[in-house]
């Protein structure tokens, strides 16, 4: 794979009871799309990876792959800060 353009971090945006809101992080991932970049990265430093379970994880990946549905590169961050992960 070559990296070229510019690859944006996508936030994760949390609800007020701290639970993933999909809505929103789709909305991002779009608005993202709209703007003209050249790639979308998750589950990194800006993604609050580090405060969610590894199912959330494996579930906004998958959200992510669907709503960008081939239009952009998609890179997952697979970094873990507990050995368990």
């Amino acid at each position: 794979m070559k990296f070229e353009g510019i690859y944006t971090p996508a936030i994760t945006p949390l609800s007020a009871d701290g639970s993933i809101d999909k809505a929103a992080f789709a909305e991002v991932l779009e608005y993202l799309v709209e703007s003209g970049i050249h790639g979308v990265i998750i589950g990194g430093s800006t993604g609050e990876y580090y405060a969610h379970t590894a199912q959330e994880r494996f579930d906004l990946a998958a959200q992510a792959k669907d709503v960008l549905n081939g239009r952009l590169p998609l890179i997952v961050g697979t970094g873990g800060i507990r050995t368990e992960d």
